[in-house]
């Protein structure tokens, strides 16, 4: 009997690194920035001001593949910041996977930020398949979120296709997606600022 429940995306192969980085780069480039959400941390903007002019595609190489979530969600924030889009399908198939709690949220911001063909296939595919699972509460929440944001920048009418469906998951949840959504907001505003901060 053919398993429904199966998880169409095990046999995407997921970037891992070795642990590759000493306590003081932990200390500098993870520690100050794991959070589930950025606006839980009030330092956060200072705090990647001052490290943003060191932050390139090695120092998040070494932070995006580690199997943890702390690692993985501050990977997700610096590509945000910093587009770097050459980590799109890492991230992409990460938050497909959804192997770690939290990470996703991470991941979302990202895609949103990157706005682009792929990272919209994406979040499409995320939510084509997560949004019939009931059983499971990751973040369909924060896949939508990023593509009302996408529309809301683009006119374009990507969350539209998802309404129905959304509204049947959430259907029987304490917390609706406006408040996602607002929360969703206020961090790619702070994601956004960064991207320019220090140019000036």
């Amino acid at each position: 009997m053919k398993d429904t429940n199966k998880n169409p995306f095990e046999t995407l192969n997921s970037f891992h690194t070795e642990n590759e980085f000493d306590e003081a780069f932990y200390k500098k480039f993870v520690a100050p920035f794991y959070t589930v959400r950025i606006i839980n941390l009030i330092n956060f903007k200072s705090d990647y001001v001052n490290i943003k002019a060191e932050i390139d595609a090695d120092i998040v190489k070494k932070i995006i593949g580690q199997s943890n979530w702390r690692e993985r969600i501050v990977g997700a924030f610096f590509c945000a910041i910093e587009n770097l889009t050459e980590f799109e399908d890492i991230i992409g198939v990460h938050f497909l996977k959804s192997e770690l709690v939290h990470q996703g949220k991470g991941f979302a911001l990202a895609l949103a930020s990157f706005n682009s063909k792929k990272s919209i296939d994406y979040l499409k595919k995320y939510l084509d398949y997560y949004l019939t699972r009931k059983d499971l509460f990751y973040e369909q929440n924060y896949a939508m979120s990023a593509l009302k944001w996408i529309d809301e920048r683009t006119k374009s009418e990507h969350t539209k296709e998802y309404e129905q469906r959304y509204a049947e998951w959430e259907k029987d949840t304490s917390r609706k997606f406006d408040s996602y959504y607002n929360e969703f907001v206020q961090q790619i505003l702070i994601i956004e600022e960064l991207k320019t901060a220090g140019n000036n």
